[in-house]
């Protein structure tokens, strides 16, 4: 600003001589010649001329003025040009010691994780340089990309990770807990090693600030989706698949709004309800752990915080349905295969909802602690059919047809819900961060990390909402700024809902069907053996007589990771974990509780991007 000013007044001044030269020169001209008349008629009366005008003082002589004009504006040419080269050696200076500056910070921090993981202590010189380190940005390392004023900050890692589990399950780095084998099943006694860089993620934030309005928007990929052309055997052209997708309004006074695919409002936080601070666990398992609730749909939340203390959201989210259980003759319709040209996967099944999930939560930090309480209301919709079962043994109830129809068909639509809480502690200076998780109710099953059934049905078609509930207990340990240890153990159960249809078999005799969840009339007998099938004892795929409904999946997990390297060029860190994980069924009418067992073992090696 100093130079520019310089400059417009050198051009000020580089114009005044050529004004002078035309205005100036002309008017001293005409005053000296005033001059000589006058003295003229003086000296021949000896007195003024009476009639001549008053003499007019002489101007004062122009000529030496344009040799010091000139002089003084390249003086003032050489002082702009000596302050600039002056202000660009400083800015050259200026650069040159923050370079520096950082390069000691670095060391500093060097030297401080090395002081803390021998037991050393903490550096303070590197701790106050550290808030340097991380709150500013280096000249030639920046942390953002600034975009007709939008911040972009890129994100993600880059993973290669490995698993190997004791029996097969056919499953990459994401567990499908609810179909561990039981024992009578030929995948029990063969184990699966698999190898994946799919959990790899990519993300970008964008935000932007208004007077007092910050506007965030955020994208969330990874590659733990296959198409049709996806498999092992040679590309291994797995789909890069979304994850969160969502954009947020946040107000100055605490009122924030966000829309999209977000995970739920049901997901425990680590500070208020604040998204992208969700406690997801730290395991490798991209399925995380069982008794963890969660769930990533459509979400549109809305949240107001009072002083950073207490925050109380909504949230509507995407509904969906789990049927379990056994259904006679297709009396219920409530999902079907998704219509590829709707863009719905034809190989999944997709629920007629009647009405979004409604969620409330309240968060509370009173300065020790952070604790959370939600319910969940949700809606289950079918069309039942009465008479699809119809025939001349057993008419139809509604009219006493003999043949199957649609007659008496009709929507039921059954309303269930739960509640939950979450309460976590950091101890022994953040060191140590211990929690509590819980949620229980009808028709809540989803929710879990293994997604057991939300309802079943009755005789009649009508549906039924099963009573669950999750539970999970969290130890996480940070002994130094490289090594986190965890370690989880969580169950999730499905309650009963047995019922019994009679019908009437071809030689008149009247039977007792399984109808429900967890019905004690299906046969345990051929779970923990193999069925005796001439030729061949170990028949791939399920047993006939092993089709009970899942009771309880409870796991056990263990693990660490350790960071190499964190700093202004990313993250380098390693993990192992371990898991023990058994499934439970329900028992049938002869006493026999069967269950099945999984061990496994994980590995992973990931690079974070800064």
């Amino acid at each position: 600003m100093r130079a520019l000013a310089g400059w417009i007044l050198v051009l000020a001044l580089s114009a005044a001589p050529a004004m002078a030269g035309t205005g100036g020169a002309g008017e001293n001209k005409d005053s000296s010649a005033k001059s000589s008349d006058n003295s003229a008629a003086a000296e021949n009366t000896g007195k003024p001329a009476a009639d001549a005008p008053k003499a007019e003082a002489p101007a004062a002589p122009t000529t030496p003025a344009a040799p010091s004009m000139e002089n003084q504006i390249q003086q003032l040419r050489d002082l702009v040009e000596a302050q600039s080269r002056q202000i660009q050696a400083q800015n050259e200076q200026l650069r040159d010691q923050q370079r520096k500056m950082y390069q000691m910070e670095d060391q500093l921090r060097a030297v401080n994780t090395t002081m803390e993981n021998n037991g050393l202590g903490v550096n303070p010189a590197a701790s106050a340089g550290a808030l340097s380190y991380n709150d500013e940005k280096k000249p030639d390392e920046p942390i953002a990309i600034k975009y007709k004023g939008v911040t972009l900050t890129p994100g993600g890692f880059f993973a290669a990770e490995t698993v190997w589990r004791q029996h097969g399950l056919t499953n990459d780095v994401n567990t499908d807990f609810k179909a561990i084998p039981m024992p009578g099943q030929t995948q029990s006694r063969i184990g699966e090693f698999n190898f994946s860089g799919r959990q790899s993620r990519i993300s970008m934030k964008g935000e932007g600030k208004l007077a007092d309005i910050k506007l965030t928007g955020y994208y969330e990929g990874d590659f733990l989706s296959a198409g049709i052309t996806s498999n092992n055997n040679q590309s291994n052209s797995y789909t890069f698949r979304q994850r969160q997708f969502w954009g947020q309004a946040a107000w100055d006074n605490g009122l924030k709004i966000t829309g999209g695919q977000m995970w739920s409002l049901v997901t425990e936080t680590k500070h208020g309800l604040d998204n992208l601070t969700e406690a997801t666990p730290l395991t490798i398992d991209a399925q995380y752990t069982v008794g963890f609730s969660w769930a990533r749909q459509y979400g549109f939340r809305v949240v107001k915080g009072w002083g950073d203390k207490f925050w109380l959201g909504m949230s509507i989210e995407g509904a969906q349905t789990t049927l379990g259980g056994k259904i006679q003759n297709d009396t219920t319709l409530i999902a079907a295969p998704g219509d590829s040209g709707g863009l719905f996967n034809p190989t999944a099944n997709y629920s007629y909802n009647t009405s979004p999930d409604i969620i409330i939560k309240g968060a509370w930090e009173p300065g020790f602690g952070h604790y959370e309480v939600f319910g969940i209301i949700s809606s289950f919709k079918a069309r039942l059919y009465p008479c699809a079962a119809a025939n001349a043994l057993n008419p139809c109830v509604v009219d006493g047809s003999v043949a199957a129809s649609s007659i008496g068909a009709s929507n039921d639509t059954t309303w269930s819900g739960g509640f939950g809480a979450n309460a976590r502690w950091s101890l022994f200076s953040k060191h140590l961060d211990f929690g509590l998780h819980f949620i229980g109710g009808d028709g809540v099953g989803r929710y879990g990390t293994t997604t057991l059934s939300d309802v079943t049905v009755r005789p009649d078609g009508s549906l039924v909402p099963l009573r669950s509930y999750h539970a999970l207990g969290t130890l996480e340990l940070h002994p130094n700024s490289k090594l986190d240890i965890y370690g989880y153990g969580g169950i999730e159960y499905d309650g009963r809902a047995t019922y019994i249809a009679v019908r009437q078999t071809a030689l008149g005799v009247f039977t007792n069907l399984p109808v429900g969840y967890g019905s004690p009339l299906l046969s345990n007998a051929g779970c923990s053996a193999p069925e005796p099938i001439p030729g061949n004892q170990n028949t791939p795929g399920a047993l006939g007589s092993c089709q009970q409904d899942n009771r309880s999946i409870v796991e056990g997990t263990l693990g660490f990771w350790y960071r190499f390297y964190t700093g202004p060029k990313g993250r380098m860190q390693a993990g192992m974990q371990y898991s023990y994980a058994t499934r439970n069924v329900w028992g049938d009418a002869l006493g026999n509780n069967p269950h099945g067992v999984e061990n496994m073992f994980f590995t992973s090696l990931r690079y974070y991007l800064p």
